[in-house]
Parts: C-alpha cells; sequence; structure tokens
C-alpha cells in the first residue's frame, strides 16, 4: 500500500488439479501435466459419494519410504495397535496373496474370526454382520508413491430384507516428501456403513488419530536407529515383507527410469518417457 509503483516480481505457478477432497500439484512443466493421465482415482472421497469420511494429517520426520513399507506391512496392526484398533492377533497370520502389475502392486488376505470385532464397526453392525455369516477380505494397494490405500471388506451371506448387503472401510494414505527425512502424511478412513452417524465419524477419527501418532512413533525411532547405527547389517526378510520389498523394488525401478531420462542428450523427449512411465 505505501509503493506508488510496484518493482516487477514474478512469482513461481505450478500446475493443479482439484478431485474431490484433494488438491493435486505438479511440480514439473506444465505441459507435461496436460499430457499425463488424471490422477488416480480417489472415488470414496467424491462429492455425492455414498461414502463418509474422517481424516487428519501430520508432518513426520521420517524418509518418506519409511512410512510406505509401514503401509505395505500390515502384520504390525494387531502388537502396535492393540489398544486402538483391536485387530485378532491371527490376522498377522493369514496367508498374503501378493499381485503386481508395472509399477502398481497389490495384496489381499481373506481375514480370520472376530476380525468384524474390531474397532472400525460400531457394536451393531458387527452383530449384523455375525448374524448374517459372512465372508470377510483385507486389501492393500500402491498405487504411487504418493497413494496408498486399503480397506476391509465384509459381504454378508445371508443378509435380511432391506438389510445392507456389504460392509466396507477403506483407508486412503497419501505421502509427500518435505526432505529426504521428512514427511508430509495426510490420511482418510472411509466407510460406506452409518453414514449420518456424526458420532461415530468422531470416534472415528479419534480412534485412528490415536493409531496413526502410534505409527508416527513407530517410524520415526526407525528413522533415528537409520541415522546413528553405523553397523553392518544383512537385511532378513520374512514371508510378511513381500509387498514391502516388491514396493522398493518398483520405486527404485521407477527412480532409476527417472535418472536415466535425465541424462539423456535427447532430453528434449523426456516428457514422452515420462508419459511411457506413467502408462505402464
Amino acid at each position: 500500500p505505501s509503493m506508488v509503483k510496484c518493482p516487477r516480481i514474478a512469482i513461481r505457478h505450478y500446475p493443479m488439479r482439484v478431485q474431490g477432497a484433494l488438491a493435486w500439484v505438479w511440480m514439473g512443466s506444465e505441459e507435461a501435466m496436460l499430457r499425463l493421465p488424471a490422477p488416480p482415482a480417489t472415488p470414496w472421497l467424491e462429492a455425492g459419494a455414498d461414502w463418509a469420511y474422517a481424516t487428519g494429517h501430520y508432518d513426520l520426520f521420517g524418509n518418506w519410504i519409511l512410512m510406505a513399507e509401514n503401509l505395505m506391512d500390515l502384520t504390525h496392526i494387531p502388537f502396535l495397535h492393540q489398544a486402538s484398533f483391536n485387530f485378532p492377533k491371527a490376522f498377522a497370520q493369514a496367508p498374503v496373496k501378493l499381485e503386481i502389475s508395472g509399477d502398481r502392486l497389490s495384496y489381499y488376505r481373506d481375514n480370520p474370526p472376530n476380525y468384524q470385532r474390531s474397532g472400525f464397526l460400531p457394536t451393531e453392525a458387527s452383530e449384523a454382520i455375525e448374524a448374517a455369516g459372512f465372508q470377510a477380505r483385507s486389501t492393500v494397494r500402491f498405487v504411487s508413491p504418493a497413494l496408498t490405500h486399503g480397506g476391509g471388506r465384509f459381504v454378508l451371506d445371508r443378509p435380511g430384507a432391506g438389510a445392507q448387503p456389504t460392509y466396507e472401510w477403506q483407508v486412503i494414505h497419501f505421502t509427500t516428501p518435505i526432505t529426504d527425512r521428512e514427511t508430509k502424511y495426510w490420511y482418510f478412513f472411509a466407510r460406506n456403513y452409518s453414514l449420518d452417524d456424526r458420532a461415530l465419524t468422531e470416534k472415528l477419527k479419534t480412534m485412528i488419530v490415536n493409531g496413526f501418532e502410534e505409527d508416527r512413533v513407530a517410524i520415526e525411532l526407525v528413522q533415528v536407529m537409520h541415522e546413528k547405527d553405523t553397523h553392518d547389517y544383512r537385511e532378513v526378510h520374512f514371508k510378511s515383507d513381500a509387498p514391502s520389498v516388491a514396493m522398493r523394488r518398483i520405486v527404485a525401478g521407477m527412480a532409476r527410469r527417472e535418472a536415466e531420462a535425465r541424462r539423456s542428450p535427447a532430453n528434449a523427449s523426456s516428457i514422452d518417457q515420462i508419459e511411457q512411465i506413467a502408462a505402464e
């Protein structure tokens, strides 16, 4: 306001796409963004969808890949989150079935007894599921370094007239690196049951905030260990590590291809290479 004439200024701007509850920012050129596919679909967060959700976020002291590994290995839930999510211990022993397609992977497990009694379902829903009989499965999908989601699904064997035939939740995780040891983390818990129950939404929000704070403590301790422990170790993998190892290999391949594109003499064609990577 005190200036009669402002000096010439320039503020860098970035292309952005708003999709449901999210704003996706492209850090590269606008020309490249226009040639890339739309951001991954998150139908559980779209306006007008038959889903209700609770959400939260925090800044994590830890490399984003540590969070990605945490999300890919859910065998920790009955132990680290016993007080918050109340999964049965047998959840960690259910066989994991892994599927890989290009730079995406998913896995699922058929869930053990009492899975329907986890903290994600209200008592009346658990009782309705038990009374009707059900098939239960949990899934996790690594969509990109920015997005992982997974959830639980119950398909009722004998739903009564007018009863809800399926109960499902989806937990959607977004990571954005700040530095090589800091990460911005957003999460959503979406459900297709008790949509108008605001008290349940608040209860679930409190529960997932508490649970994901437990993840924060664990991941930050791992980050400190990586920085301070100078011993040489040979990494030992267990059967349940298969999704995490596969995810790391995918990320390593993406990083290698990106580095090769940057070193290419014909760097002007990097847009085409990025587009090809996305298509794969």
